[in-house]
């Protein structure tokens, strides 16, 4: 188990912790940080039923993005040079 560590983001302090790849499904903002983009552009790809973003469930009213789900998207993004 990795030792988790504190990080610093807008005056708010969170921990930040390798173990978070080990979770099943993330929350948006959660998903946006590990993708690096804003919220806003998830929630135009999900609103938009676009095919550029990644998959996403509902877990009773909740948004969540499956870790699996966000790996599996992150590698159809390759681009062979």
């Amino acid at each position: 188990m990795s030792t988790p560590s504190l990080v610093t983001k807008e005056g708010k302090a969170f921990i930040v912790s390798i173990d978070d790849l080990d979770a099943l499904a993330v929350d948006e903002h959660r998903a946006a940080e590990m993708l690096s983009l804003s919220v806003g552009t998830l929630r135009n790809w999900r609103c938009r039923r676009s095919k550029n973003g990644p998959k996403w469930a509902r877990l009773g009213g909740r948004v969540v993005y499956p870790v699996e789900w966000l790996k599996e998207w992150l590698n159809s993004c390759i681009v062979q040079g």
